[in-house]
C-alpha cells in the first residue's frame, strides 16, 4: 500500500511539471507541448499504478486537489502571479477536503 501512495505522489509531481512546462516554455510552443505531453503520460502511468491499491475516487481527488494547490504555489513563486480571496479560499477548502478524504479512508 505504501508503494501505491508513492506512485500517487509521483503522478501528482509529474502532472504539475507537465502543466508548469507550458508556462516555462511559453515562447517555444513545440518544446512546451513536448514536455507537457511526456510528463502527463508519465503521470497517467503512475496514476494507473496507484489505483491498483488506492480507490480511484480517493486517488483522483488527491491528484486534482494537490495538483491545483502545487500549480498555484508555483505560479505565485515562479511567475509572480497573485491569487484572489476566492482562489485562496478554494485552496484552503481543497487542502481541508484532502484531509477529510484521508480521515474517511481510514474508517473503511
Amino acid at each position: 500500500m505504501k508503494k501505491a501512495w508513492i506512485f500517487l505522489i509521483l503522478a501528482i509531481i509529474t502532472e504539475v511539471l507537465g502543466t508548469t512546462s507550458l508556462k516555462l516554455f511559453e515562447n517555444e510552443k513545440i518544446l512546451s507541448y513536448a514536455f507537457m505531453g511526456i510528463f502527463i503520460i508519465i503521470s497517467y502511468v503512475f496514476m494507473g499504478l496507484a489505483v491498483k491499491r488506492i480507490s480511484i475516487g480517493i486517488a483522483y481527488a488527491m491528484w486534482e486537489a494537490l495538483g491545483i494547490v502545487l500549480i498555484s504555489l508555483l505560479g505565485i513563486f515562479l511567475f509572480d502571479e497573485t491569487l484572489s480571496f476566492y482562489q485562496k479560499m478554494g485552496i484552503i477548502f481543497s487542502v481541508s477536503g484532502i484531509i477529510l478524504i484521508n480521515f474517511g479512508e481510514e474508517e473503511n
